[in-house]
């Protein structure tokens, strides 16, 4: 029966130092976030003082009736303004769409009839910096593979 004992005191010993190793152990990283979805546009913009920096992900992506558009900015990035480069050429009935920090706007007010095809738009932001304002455009594309047309 002593060789039992001494068997459990020295486990037990064992166990009480490995976890008393865990307090200093780093612990794991988060999660990466999910994945945006499908239909999503993510538009970054930050001002740091040498300029306005800008970005578009994805820079072109497919459109589809039943999703339309979600344009996103993230938290603590500035508001950006959504417009056709041809507003002839548009699918949209709204020809600005405005989209703050940290918040989203899905567009599928298309228009009766679209058009497959490729329409092009502008992302425009406003930085305030030190030098005055500092305005910044790109012009990414949105992709419609087939004709829409509304019921």
């Amino acid at each position: 029966m002593s060789r039992i004992s001494l068997i459990s005191a020295v486990l037990s010993a064992g166990l009480i130092a490995a976890c008393s190793k865990g307090d200093n152990a780093v612990p794991p990283p988060p999660p990466p976030p999910p994945p945006p979805p499908p239909n999503q546009v993510t538009i970054t913009l930050t001002c740091p003082n040498d300029g306005g920096r800008i970005g578009v992900h994805p820079w072109r992506m497919n459109v589809t009736k039943a999703d339309g558009v979600t344009w996103f900015v993230p938290a603590n990035d500035k508001a950006v303004w959504i417009t056709p480069k041809d507003p002839a050429n548009w699918p949209f009935d709204s020809d600005t769409i405005k989209v703050t920090s940290g918040n989203s706007v899905t567009s599928t007010n298309f228009k009766p009839t679209v058009e497959a095809g490729t329409y092009k738009y502008k992302v425009t932001g406003v930085c305030d910096n030190t030098g005055g304002p500092d305005t910044v455009v790109l012009d990414p594309d949105m992709i419609i593979p087939t004709r829409i047309q509304t019921n």
